[in-house]
């Protein structure tokens, strides 16, 4: 018995296809999702009464979430002219009555409404009747004196993350010191927690009491501009850049099943552990 100290360098790779070896070190992509609405469970609507209920805007996962799974996603939400606040939960869309689990809570600035603004994070079920991404949204009074706001969200990538431990390194290893060097703000996934490279380019756990035994590297999923169904307008024209696809979305959609390619960031991973 002793320690093992090695590295792995993983090298800048550009545009390979999400589904191939080298991608699919770290994510598998999910193919099926589409994008909803769910009458909210928090305000019942202008008038109060069923015939005018606020919705939010959701995601649902034709497949249910794994509960124990780390997950990835990575969307975009158009701007309004006022702030969305929003609440994002697991549910099981199906039924308003069920748990819920809490994700996170994030606000949109308001602004120029042509501009969007990415939003990605990891998150892990805890139940698996969850089928659904939920984005609530916080009502103002904007949404009772004028018009309820809809908002437009691009459901753009959905992922599990696997773990590189166990595809590189070996299975059931656990390791006592990592040392990252990338560049700042290289995401990853260690132990079921989103970690992102500070500025120094490195991150680095070396106490030996918390040991990793999950860890994978993100990398976001672009659209292959030259599919058609991505890029037909709704007049059925075809559009030349993903920007111009934004500009066309009139509402949320999901394209979770569009081809897409990833670019993989350079990194060094120096590990220990300890050999049984």
């Amino acid at each position: 018995m002793g320690y093992i100290i090695n590295q792995f360098n993983q090298p800048f790779i550009k545009d390979i296809d999400a589904d191939s070896a080298d991608s699919t070190i770290y994510m598998t992509l999910i193919k099926n999702g589409a994008a909803a609405q769910r009458q909210s469970a928090v305000d019942s609507g202008v008038s109060g009464e069923s015939s005018s209920p606020f919705y939010d805007e959701c995601v649902k996962i034709l497949d249910p979430l794994e509960p124990g799974i780390n997950y990835y996603f990575h969307g975009k939400i158009k701007r309004l002219n006022s702030d969305q606040i929003f609440y994002i939960y697991l549910v099981n869309y199906e039924d308003s009555q069920s748990k819920m689990q809490y994700i996170k809570t994030i606000t949109i600035q308001g602004g120029d409404e042509s501009e969007w603004v990415d939003l990605e994070f990891t998150f892990n079920p805890l139940l698996s009747s969850f089928n659904c991404i939920l984005f609530q949204l916080q009502r103002t009074v904007e949404d009772y004196r004028t018009e309820a706001r809809t908002p437009i969200i691009i459901y753009e990538e959905l992922s599990k993350i696997n773990n590189m431990i166990s595809s590189k390194i070996g299975e059931n290893i656990k390791l006592l010191k990592i040392g990252v060097q990338s560049h700042p703000g290289l995401m990853m996934c260690l132990n079921g927690e989103e970690i992102h490279v500070g500025k120094t380019g490195i991150y680095e756990v070396r106490n030996g009491v918390i040991t990793v035994n999950f860890l994978s590297f993100l990398f976001v999923g672009i659209e292959k501009i030259e599919n058609v169904n991505l890029i037909a307008g709704a007049d059925g024209d075809t559009l030349t850049s993903f920007e111009e696809y934004l500009t066309a979305v009139s509402a949320s959609q999901c394209i979770f099943d569009t081809p897409k390619i990833r670019n993989i960031d350079a990194f060094t991973l120096d590990y220990m552990y300890k050999e049984d």
